[in-house]
Protein backbone atom coordinates (compact mmCIF):
# COMPACT_ATOMS: atom_id res chain seq x y z
CA UNK A 1 0.00 0.00 0.00
CA UNK A 2 1.32 3.36 -1.04
CA UNK A 3 2.10 5.89 1.98
CA UNK A 4 -0.87 8.23 1.74
CA UNK A 5 1.44 11.38 3.47
CA UNK A 6 3.67 10.66 0.19
CA UNK A 7 2.59 13.01 -2.67
CA UNK A 8 1.84 10.75 -5.88
CA UNK A 9 -1.08 11.15 -8.18
CA UNK A 10 -3.49 8.46 -8.88
CA UNK A 11 -3.78 7.53 -12.79
CA UNK A 12 -6.54 8.93 -13.70
CA UNK A 13 -9.87 10.99 -12.14
CA UNK A 14 -12.47 9.16 -12.88
CA UNK A 15 -16.48 10.75 -13.38
CA UNK A 16 -17.59 11.73 -9.63
CA UNK A 17 -14.66 11.22 -8.16
CA UNK A 18 -14.48 13.22 -5.10
CA UNK A 19 -11.68 15.21 -3.47
CA UNK A 20 -11.00 16.64 0.32
CA UNK A 21 -8.65 18.91 1.81
CA UNK A 22 -6.62 19.42 4.29
CA UNK A 23 -4.59 22.16 6.37
CA UNK A 24 -1.60 20.99 9.05
CA UNK A 25 -0.75 23.59 11.46
CA UNK A 26 2.85 24.10 13.00
CA UNK A 27 1.59 22.78 16.21
CA UNK A 28 0.91 19.33 14.16
CA UNK A 29 -2.39 19.28 14.13
CA UNK A 30 -4.89 19.53 10.76
CA UNK A 31 -8.36 20.29 9.42
CA UNK A 32 -10.17 19.56 6.47
CA UNK A 33 -11.48 22.59 4.82
CA UNK A 34 -13.64 20.26 2.20
CA UNK A 35 -14.07 16.47 2.49
CA UNK A 36 -15.78 14.36 -0.42
CA UNK A 37 -16.25 17.58 -2.98
CA UNK A 38 -16.29 17.62 -6.56
CA UNK A 39 -12.75 18.37 -7.94
CA UNK A 40 -13.31 21.70 -9.25
CA UNK A 41 -14.18 22.53 -5.46
CA UNK A 42 -11.23 21.08 -4.29
CA UNK A 43 -9.17 23.07 -6.32
CA UNK A 44 -10.82 26.23 -5.58
CA UNK A 45 -10.79 25.55 -1.63
CA UNK A 46 -7.47 24.51 -2.47
CA UNK A 47 -6.21 27.73 -3.84
CA UNK A 48 -7.87 30.68 -1.38
CA UNK A 49 -6.65 28.50 1.27
CA UNK A 50 -3.15 29.50 -0.12
CA UNK A 51 -3.86 33.06 0.52
CA UNK A 52 -5.47 32.71 3.78
CA UNK A 53 -3.74 35.08 6.80
CA UNK A 54 -2.79 31.72 8.62
CA UNK A 55 -0.74 30.19 5.06
CA UNK A 56 0.46 33.73 4.72
CA UNK A 57 2.60 33.90 8.32
CA UNK A 58 3.44 30.33 8.68
CA UNK A 59 0.89 28.98 10.96
CA UNK A 60 -0.80 26.83 8.05
CA UNK A 61 2.71 24.76 6.86
CA UNK A 62 1.13 22.59 4.10
CA UNK A 63 -2.09 22.02 2.19
CA UNK A 64 -3.00 18.94 0.40
CA UNK A 65 -5.83 17.70 -2.05
CA UNK A 66 -6.24 13.73 -1.27
CA UNK A 67 -8.66 11.46 -3.44
CA UNK A 68 -10.82 9.09 -1.51
CA UNK A 69 -7.76 6.71 -1.75
CA UNK A 70 -5.86 9.24 -0.03
CA UNK A 71 -3.28 9.55 -2.96
CA UNK A 72 -2.23 12.96 -2.72
CA UNK A 73 -3.30 15.34 -5.93
CA UNK A 74 -1.81 18.32 -5.20
CA UNK A 75 0.14 19.64 -1.82
CA UNK A 76 1.38 23.58 -1.12
CA UNK A 77 4.20 23.95 1.55
CA UNK A 78 4.65 27.49 3.16
CA UNK A 79 7.81 28.62 2.15
CA UNK A 80 8.29 26.64 -1.31
CA UNK A 81 4.79 27.26 -2.70
CA UNK A 82 2.97 24.08 -5.05
CA UNK A 83 5.48 20.88 -4.48
CA UNK A 84 2.98 18.44 -5.95
CA UNK A 85 2.65 18.64 -8.86
CA UNK A 86 5.68 20.35 -10.26
CA UNK A 87 4.64 23.21 -11.86
CA UNK A 88 4.72 23.25 -15.60
CA UNK A 89 4.50 18.97 -15.70
CA UNK A 90 1.38 18.02 -17.24
CA UNK A 91 -0.99 15.75 -15.46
Amino acid sequence: MADPLSPSAPPEVKPGATFSVVQFFQNGTHKYLARSVPPQAAVERFFEAQFTVGARIGAVHRLIITDADDFIAAEWVFGRGLTFPRPGTAA
